[in-house]
Formats: structure tokens, C-alpha cells, sequence
């Protein structure tokens, strides 16, 4: 383990990968998952992007590389294990360094909750959650999980156990003065030009806030929204790593890059795709954008 004072992490998020197909579920959702794919998803996320995507995260030397969820479109097999194909090179390079906690996507159905498909096809591993991992000398990970199938909404869920396994392990963590970041998949506040739908959020969130900043938490990593900012809640920097699969309009497929100096947050940059992709004008190296991203307000709960 890397226990040197300057440590690099990428955090992406929201890959979705699709195929269409059933895949012998029954659940309605998967029905109003399909239509919405061939209605309007597919397009927004050009299969041949999402591999730059990734190639291009690869071209990273990081210490750590970090998941923040939503690696599938509609829970179907094929699209886990199209995911672990593309990110398998990733992974293995990354071996004990790559850390994923499941999205609203990868539990769509309760079938997939239930036999652990995320876990089982895409990280080829049994995971609980929340797990907690020590960066360096000075960084802990608490990764959590929150995401369960709904049968219209893409609400996750916190309950009382849930909660009182993630205070558990930052009490840990805290006591051991360590810092701590948090990587869950659901935003838990937004900025004041993002409007939040019901539809999509957190039941819980402004609770579970509570929990992290009881613990002194400085950061929290997340996904879901596809857009990358950064806000705040007194000293708890939230970060959203956007999607890193998203191709439309102003949004564009990308990832986040942080780095720790000894205790201190140095820095988080947003690496964009610079233009919309087009097949025939393959991804290069002048192909992505870095930008410093700075803190915008939050908007009130």
C-alpha cells in the first residue's frame, strides 16, 4: 500500500452499460427499462465512447481507482459482464486498489438484489458493505451502499441497520485519526442551479449527512446525477464524479481526479470528453479537458 504523503485517486461513476434483452426477468421494470433504452438512452451512451472512457482513465498513474456505481443500464447479465470485460485490464492492473460499491442501476430488479449479480458477474467476488479501506498513511475509504430496486423510482434507501453499520466503521476510523472520505452512489445535497427530483433521490440523505459530519467525514464521492461539481456542507467537501458514460448536449463523458497531500485535499479536477463523440473522429490525447473544479453553494434540503 502506497503510504507516501501525495496520493492520486480517480473516481468515476454511471458507466451504464446496455444491451437490449430480457434476459428471462419478469419484472415490470425491466419492460419500462427496454423501452426507455430503445427510446432514448442508447443514443446518450455510445458503447465505443465508453471504451474511451476507460482507456483513457487507464492512461492514469493513479494510486487508487475508485467506482461510485450505475456499471449497468438494466440489471441484465450481458451487461455485467460487458462491464467486467471492458474494465478487467483496470482491474487486474489494480488489483486490491480498485474499489466499487453498486449503483440504482445494478439493483434495478429485485432479482438482481437478490442473487448479487453486481458482485457476483461484475466484481467476480462476494462484497457486504459498508467496507472500509486505508489509503496511506493518513486516508481511510468508507464505501457504502444504499441502492435497492424500486419498482417506478430510482429512490435508494437508508435504513436504522444500515446506518448504524456506517457509524460503526467511521467511529472506527475517527478513533484512529485517520481522515475520512465517504463513497457512496446518491448525491446527499446538490448545488443551487441543480434541481433534484423526487423521483431520484435519497430518501434519509439530510440523516445520513448528519452521520458523516458527526464523524468529521471531509469528503463524500458520489455519482447518479449525471454532472460533476463540487459543494459543501460546512467542512464536508461532496463530490460528484458525473457519468463517465453520459454523451449529451453540454454533458460529456468524464471522471475526477483528486489529490491527497499528507492529511489535506490538494486538489479534485473534473477530466471531460471535449466534444460529442463521433466514430469517425476516434478519441486522442487532445480529446479531453481538465479543469479545476471549484466549490459552488449548496442548495437548502
Amino acid at each position: 500500500m502506497n503510504s507516501q504523503a501525495s496520493i492520486t485517486l480517480i473516481a468515476f461513476s454511471d458507466l451504464h452499460m446496455w444491451r437490449f434483452g430480457w434476459d428471462g426477468d419478469l419484472s415490470p421494470k425491466c419492460l419500462l427499462g427496454l423501452a426507455n433504452l430503445a427510446l432514448r438512452r442508447a443514443r446518450h451512451y455510445p458503447i465505443a465512447a465508453q471504451t474511451a472512457m476507460i482507456e483513457r482513465i487507464a492512461t492514469e498513474q493513479a494510486d487508487r481507482i475508485l467506482f461510485a456505481g450505475d456499471i449497468t443500464t438494466t440489471s441484465l447479465r450481458a451487461e455485467f459482464e460487458q462491464g467486467q470485460m471492458l474494465l478487467a485490464p483496470l482491474m487486474l492492473r489494480y488489483e486490491g486498489r480498485f474499489h466499487a460499491i453498486p449503483g440504482n442501476h445494478d439493483r434495478y430488479t429485485p432479482r438482481a438484489a437478490k442473487q448479487h449479480l453486481y458482485e457476483r458477474l461484475f466484481l467476480g467476488r462476494d462484497q457486504s458493505y459498508p467496507f472500509t479501506v486505508r489509503i496511506g498513511d493518513h486516508w481511510s475509504l468508507v464505501a457504502i451502499d444504499c441502492s435497492v430496486p424500486r419498482w417506478l423510482t430510482s429512490r435508494g434507501q437508508i435504513d436504522d441497520e444500515n446506518m448504524g453499520r456506517i457509524g460503526e466503521a467511521l467511529a472506527r476510523e475517527q478513533s484512529a485519526g485517520r481522515q475520512v472520505m465517504v463513497m457512496g452512489h446518491y448525491p446527499l445535497v446538490y448545488p443551487k442551479h441543480v434541481f433534484p427530483s423526487w423521483e431520484h433521490i435519497l430518501p434519509g440523505r439530510d440523516r445520513l449527512r448528519g452521520l458523516l459530519q458527526s464523524h468529521g467525514v471531509k469528503l463524500y464521492l458520489h455519482g447518479h446525477k449525471h454532472l460533476r461539481w463540487l459543494t459543501a456542507t460546512g467542512p464536508m467537501i461532496h463530490a460528484n464524479c458525473g457519468s463517465a458514460g453520459f454523451d449529451c448536449h453540454a454533458r460529456r463523458p468524464g471522471y475526477i481526479r483528486i489529490r491527497l497531500n499528507g492529511p489535506e485535499i490538494a486538489s479534485i479536477q473534473a477530466i471531460s470528453m471535449n466534444r460529442s463523440w463521433n466514430p469517425a473522429h476516434p478519441a486522442t490525447a487532445d480529446s479531453w479537458v481538465t479543469e479545476e473544479l471549484a466549490i459552488t453553494p449548496a442548495r437548502a434540503s
